[in-house]
């Protein structure tokens, strides 16, 4: 019931955004411009791919433990998913006269009004739920740490609109306790296969959701699903978002356009730079470097050369405390200018724009044995930037911190996370690099 409501709700929004951003645009204006009833009739025939978009943002699941911030950014994606597929569909039927700016106003006040009518429903349903309406009756079956933080999560506020019990009977008298009390759904934490069996029977029998808390949960990860192997049912504990060959396409496409443009823009700097190195120092104008990445496989790393060649050398230093460091090396590392040659390792495709910053095969080989989970940096391609470097965690600062980044990154992949990162990335170059890790 009210998820309908809420979808209907939503259509309003979506219709009053549109005429205020045709207002706002066109108000007091001699511009030529299409009517008002043509941008109407649009969203009309849009209606069922807006409801569906909002659908695979989450917008219309139970949001009772999620906070506002989560919801906010649900609706930011869903808007401009659909916003991109208006401007994408206005192009492919050659609609010259389609405003963007309308568009660009409707979304603004679609994320306004969204946001608005989500945190007064959420204002209310706390204020019924505190009075005892609204509620979803939860029972505790069993004992372990995660039924423990899931009977303290629910417990903890009465706006959540939570019952919990614990069920302190057999499992031979379940049958009687659910036809005599209301329940909405079960949390089981059992080893017992005929115990879980039985409770099962008894959820499908009176129409209750039953969740199961496995005792290896500490193996389990965020994103995990039910697969199948020759024909038995396995549950893989870490589904890998870029492990999608649609998710690696799409990553793959955006590595090649973003650095194709990139190389472009910055070809006249590069020169210069190439220009500078061979001019003040003798050597190669490009430093290569035997680089661990996706499956373990060992890549070169360009990077303009910033020292003076010194076959002994193997590892990394601070560049102001190196002696070999020239001086264009000094102002090049200092704005990241040097990592202009991996835009082309990301062109081949042994690097990505984003992802885990790749080590020198003897630290691998040392931090494997080092660091839990070092080793799972592999399942992805290496990047030029990444979660770890943007939360500062670069250089002389904790690996295991870096690792714990990197493998966040891995788990909640999304192409809007790459976007996030690139983007907090560029004040960074303009910042001071006192260390070079890479």
């Amino acid at each position: 019931m009210l998820n309908s409501i809420q979808k209907i709700i939503d259509l309003v929004i979506l219709f009053i955004s549109i005429v205020a951003a045709y207002y706002i645009r066109f108000y007091k204006t001699d511009l030529e411009h299409l009517e008002l009833s043509f941008y109407m009739s649009s969203a009309v025939i849009i209606m069922p791919l807006y409801l569906w978009t909002c659908s695979i943002c989450n917008l219309y699941k139970p949001f009772r433990t999620n906070n506002l911030i989560y919801e906010f950014l649900r609706i930011l994606e869903a808007t401009v998913i659909i916003a991109v597929i208006a401007l994408a569909l206005s192009n492919l039927l050659k609609i010259v006269n389609v405003s963007r700016l309308v568009i660009l106003y409707s979304m603004i006040v679609n994320v306004v009004l969204l946001t608005a009518f989500r945190f007064s429903l959420r204002i209310f349903l706390r204020k019924i739920r505190s009075s005892g309406h609204n509620i979803k009756y939860i029972l505790l079956i069993g004992k372990n740490d995660g039924l423990v933080q899931i009977a303290q999560k629910l417990s903890s506020k009465d706006e959540y609109g939570y019952v919990v019990t614990n069920y302190k009977g057999s499992i031979g008298n379940l049958n009687k306790y659910l036809r005599n009390n209301l329940v909405d759904e079960i949390f089981v934490a059992t080893e017992d296969n005929d115990d879980l069996e039985a409770i099962y029977g008894l959820c499908e029998k009176f129409g209750i959701k039953i969740n199961i808390i496995p005792a290896y949960g500490k193996f389990l990860f965020k994103r995990i699903y039910v697969d199948e192997f020759i024909g038995i049912p396995i549950i893989n504990v870490r589904e890998i978002p870029l492990e999608s060959i649609v998710n690696r396409a799409n990553k793959r496409i955006f590595d090649i356009l973003i650095s194709i443009i990139s190389i472009i823009v910055l070809l006249p700097l590069s020169l210069i730079v190439a220009i500078l190195i061979k001019a003040t120092s003798k050597g190669p104008v490009i430093y290569k470097q035997r680089r661990v990445s996706y499956n373990r496989r060992l890549f070169y790393m360009y990077k303009f050369r910033s020292m003076k060649v010194d076959e002994s050398f193997k590892g990394n230093v601070k560049a102001d405390e190196d002696e070999r460091c020239t001086k264009v090396g000094k102002f090049i590392r200092k704005y990241k200018i040097d990592e202009i040659p991996q835009l082309f390792n990301v062109l081949k495709g042994d690097m990505s724009l984003v992802g885990p910053r790749p080590e020198i095969p003897t630290l691998v080989k040392q931090y494997q044995d080092e660091i839990p989970n070092y080793m799972l940096k592999h399942q992805v391609k290496a990047g030029m930037t990444g979660l770890a470097q943007v939360n500062g965690y670069m250089g002389d600062t904790s690996i295991k911190k870096r690792i714990e980044f990197d493998n966040k990154y891995i788990n909640e992949w999304s192409m809007w996370l790459d976007i996030k990162i690139l983007f907090l990335t560029l004040p960074s170059i303009f910042k001071k690099s006192d260390v070079t890790e890479d």
